[in-house]
């Protein structure tokens, strides 16, 4: 069994819902819960106001949580950070 956390700042849930849902994860229950499955793997996340240094500005930061099968892990942490990059602009 394999852990990971990942603390991402900038991407809206929804994103993410859609990222994971293109890598093979299918919401848990009724949909809204912050939590979705794949083949050997769950992901479940937290979102939280976390202040920019230096100012007023604040970003929403997902504290996101891969659990799983270490292979289904290994597979899907560089296929979703990948995902999770985005340019500034």
């Amino acid at each position: 069994m394999s852990r990971v956390e990942l603390h991402i700042r900038g991407v809206p849930e929804w994103l993410l819902r859609a990222y994971l849902a293109e890598l093979g994860a299918v919401a848990d229950g009724d949909g809204d819960a912050p939590r979705m499955t794949g083949d050997g793997y769950a992901v479940s996340w937290s979102a939280e106001r976390a202040p920019l240094p230096g100012g007023t500005l604040w970003l929403t930061q997902l504290n996101i949580l891969l659990e799983g099968d270490a292979a289904a892990i290994a597979a899907l942490e560089p296929a979703l950070m990948a995902k999770l990059q985005r340019g500034g602009g």
